[in-house]
């Protein structure tokens, strides 16, 4: 049995590691094992409380690393995120993973350096390759995002482009090119953030809103008034008007757009209600003046809404 003196140069005074090191050699390989873990919790946790966001999100992978089966994989941390939450305990969702550590393949390296190394000196290692990243052109961006838009055939979102960048460096080896191509990362610094970054390279506000907030939990957090452009409150409005033949009630304008998306039946269609327009101009009314109907035509169609609502409500009285 080895004891604590062996395990020490002499003349070394035996401090609290000597102790643990001596234990941990007594155990059986599988009980080291579950030792090494479980110090390297406790380690994660210490670094929680004195790192901030970095060492939040180290213990998040090593949480869901432990849980999953095999390789840690972008499906196999939302499987976990997804398990745990069923019983009350959250981890960062993983677009924040990889904002934070600017890709899911860094995010994993700083896992393995957590397991032996600070979280400072993981952040100063991410520090200085930053300091010494290649830098793009305006050009090189937009032609990066813009391939990347055409291979999904819509708006990717962050972690998507991730994915495609790898997929193209590593074409770019296997041909012998030099690999060079953009991360989310030099769009983010440039533009502060993804939506911004698509909206500047020419993806339309509506697509970029249908790909960030596709979750009805998530659009209920954005207000309607901001969710459409003016050219798509201008083209839906003037569309209606077109079939209708004239300036649309708000009614009429209701019952068009219902009978647009029965008829059309596809989920990418993007069909505002009257909603946007009122909160965005003030009233029906200011937004059928903002889109380029006059006066004249605004107010014979208010004057016909009104005389139909005042003559329903006099046959209602009678009966």
């Amino acid at each position: 049995m080895p004891s604590t003196t062996a395990l020490q140069p002499a003349g070394h005074a035996v401090s609290g590691a000597d102790v643990v090191v001596a234990g941990f050699a007594l155990l059986t390989p599988a009980d080291q094992e579950e030792a090494y873990a479980r110090i390297v919790d406790v380690r994660l946790t210490r670094l929680v409380d004195a790192d901030g966001d970095t060492g939040a999100f180290l213990r998040a992978l090593r949480r869901a690393a432990d849980l999953s089966a095999g390789e840690l994989t972008r499906e196999a941390y939302q499987r976990v995120r997804l398990e745990l939450a069923k019983d009350g305990e959250e981890l960062p969702e993983f677009s924040r993973v990889v904002r934070h550590f600017g890709s899911w393949a860094r995010a994993k390296e700083a896992l393995g350096l957590g397991d032996g190394t600070t979280v400072q000196k993981i952040e100063a290692r991410f520090r200085s390759r930053r300091l010494g990243r290649p830098q793009f052109s305006a050009d090189e961006l937009a032609d990066a995002l813009r391939r990347c838009v055409a291979e999904y055939g819509r708006v990717p979102l962050l972690s998507e482009y991730e994915e495609w960048r790898l997929k193209e460096l590593a074409l770019m080896r296997a041909r012998g090119e030099i690999a060079r191509c953009p991360s989310s990362a030099c769009y983010r610094r440039r533009h502060k953030s993804w939506e911004k970054a698509l909206l500047a390279h020419g993806c339309s506000p509506d697509a970029v809103y249908v790909r960030l907030e596709p979750s009805p939990e998530r659009r209920s957090r954005l207000a309607k008034v901001d969710r459409y452009s003016d050219a798509t409150l201008r083209d839906t409005l003037l569309a209606c008007a077109s079939a209708v033949g004239h300036a649309p009630l708000v009614h009429e304008f209701e019952n068009w757009r219902t009978g647009e998306l029965k008829r059309r039946r596809s989920r990418s269609i993007v069909l505002p209600s009257d909603s946007p327009y009122r909160r965005r101009f003030g009233s029906w009314e200011n937004a059928l003046k903002h889109f380029g109907f006059s006066d004249e035509e605004i107010e014979a169609r208010l004057s016909a809404g009104r005389e139909r609502s005042t003559a329903s409500m006099r046959n209602a009285h009678r009966t």
